[in-house]
């Protein structure tokens, strides 16, 4: 960083000096409570697709779910940037103070660099910096205070102090956010547009301004920001969380990935696996043989959708989709088939029967039981589905990936999804039999969970996978039975 850019962040972040000895004026409508009917209201940044793979678990027992800015702290927590005021609470009410706005920050800057995109591309946060004031010693974030002290993006409240345990106002959290952000990526946000009516002439106003450009802050109602009013805790999670997905809407951070040995779906699809069924036929007394209920608790609008059976598996614990084009979209979403040509489909939701051969559907709500309840059912032959649940953040009709693998060509995904009730549907005539697998290697039979332990892969009709020495499978008479060994060959027979 080049020292007319330190300078640069060191004379904007004396603001935060200039608003916590209380300069500045408020004009009468702060006085008065009134606001002008003019004043824009600022759009707020989805947090959505940042957090879709974070916990929906609530470690907080004085959190409500009512919270309006509940899922944005679990999300903070899920990120590591708080860990609660104790082991079970949050405070959300409580006011921020100055030496915890410091690690918010501080950590928040260490995940952004972290999850850069482009090597390089944002600036580090320094591990550590000289003393710089006198009354935080031996404060728990002393540390973090110096950081941001070294980067220019506090410069205390004057006389080599830091007011540790003050509270911080609302328009000094703009200042603190907005030094960070020209701190890490090198530009501040910034608007010509005065979104409130209360902080005309505040030393912060700048600042308050471009974050409402940016979707971080929405003011307090009415027009109003209310400048004076301490930053609460609830509050301050909405404010981080914000900045990040505005900064991976920018194309300047990924997305928070999934917690290390943690599912990254965010909604439960019932059953996870809906069974080897036996086609229906179109009329008759057999129309719903083959029919799967699924099911989905929700609050959210989703979008549901088929896709084939093997274009979804599960990795470390975290389930994956197929994207052999590597577009970042998961192949065939609506194509059950993979051909384009009529397979399982979506026969009813909450009760309300489908159109022939419906295989997605958009801008789907819970009925009254807080429930997206759906059927499943195939006419055709060996078709397979998986059932996939998501917030199409972007309503382009695709669940969107993060990134590919380019060796297996699967992806994790970039929006909250649940995937599940897969079905496999085969002919009438088909029986079941008990094959036995001899596999020449002496380690035969295995544990299919051993992982690396030498093993067989069956695939039938590319239906389903099993990884095992014996097992039973349905079978009709022009079934193709295919085999994969990690041992080395072909070395496995097949009998009845």
């Amino acid at each position: 960083m080049s020292s007319n850019r330190f300078r640069r962040i060191k004379r904007l972040g004396a603001a935060l000096t200039a608003g916590a000895l209380g300069v500045g004026f408020l004009p009468i409508a702060a006085l008065t409570g009134t606001a002008s009917a003019s004043a824009p209201t600022p759009t707020v940044q989805s947090t959505t697709a940042w957090c879709a793979n974070a916990s929906t678990t609530n470690p907080f027992t004085d959190l409500p779910s009512s919270n309006v800015h509940f899922a944005n702290v679990l999300c903070l927590a899920a990120a590591g940037i708080t860990h609660g005021t104790t082991a079970t609470t949050y405070s959300p009410s409580n006011p921020v103070r100055r030496d915890q706005m410091a690690s918010f920050i501080a950590q928040f800057l260490d995940l952004a660099k972290s999850l850069e995109t482009t090597a390089g591309s944002l600036t580090a946060l320094p591990a550590s910096g000289p003393d710089a004031f006198t009354d935080d010693n031996g404060d728990t974030h002393e540390a973090n205070i110096n950081r941001l002290a070294a980067a220019g993006i506090v410069n205390g409240t004057g006389g080599g102090t830091y007011s540790p345990a003050d509270p911080v106002r609302r328009d000094q959290m703009a200042s603190f956010i907005n030094n960070a952000i020209e701190f890490l990526t090198g530009t501040r946000y910034s608007s010509t547009t005065d979104f409130f009516d209360d902080d005309n002439g505040d030393v912060h106003e700048a600042n308050i301004n471009g974050l409402a450009g940016a979707g971080i802050v929405s003011g307090t109602g009415g027009g109003l920001y209310s400048p004076a009013n301490p930053v609460l805790r609830d509050s301050m999670g909405s404010f981080i969380i914000r900045t990040a997905a505005k900064l991976n809407a920018d194309g300047k951070i990924k997305i928070l990935p999934p917690a290390p040995g943690a599912s990254n779906q965010s909604y439960a699809v019932n059953p996870g696996f809906g069974g080897v069924k036996t086609v229906s036929t179109t009329t008759g007394a057999n129309t719903q043989r083959g029919a799967i209920t699924c099911s989905v608790t929700t609050t959210d609008t989703v979008s549901l959708g088929l896709v084939p059976f093997l274009n979804t598996t599960v990795v470390s614990g975290k389930t994956v989709f197929k994207d052999a084009n590597q577009d970042l979209r998961a192949d065939n979403m609506g194509n059950p088939s993979g051909s384009g040509l009529p397979g399982a489909f979506i026969q009813s939701v909450n009760g309300v029967a489908q159109p022939a051969n419906t295989a997605f559907i958009p801008n789907v709500v819970a009925g009254s039981d807080g429930k997206i309840t759906f059927i499943l059912n195939s006419v055709t032959n060996n078709s397979t589905a998986s059932a996939v649940v998501f917030k199409d953040a972007d309503t382009n009709g695709q669940l969107n990936l993060t990134s590919t693998d380019p060796n297996t060509f699967f992806g994790l995904p970039s929006e909250a999804f649940g995937s599940g009730c897969s079905g496999v549907w085969i002919p009438p005539e088909a029986g079941l039999a008990t094959f036995n697998l001899d596999l020449t290697d002496p380690s035969c039979p295995i544990n299919p969970g051993a992982g690396t332990a030498p093993g067989v892969v069956i695939a039938i009709q590319i239906l389903h996978e099993f990884t095992s020495c014996s097992l039973q499978f349905n079978y009709g008479s022009d079934d193709v039975y295919q085999y994969a060994s990690n041992v080395g060959g072909p070395n496995i027979t097949i009998t009845e």
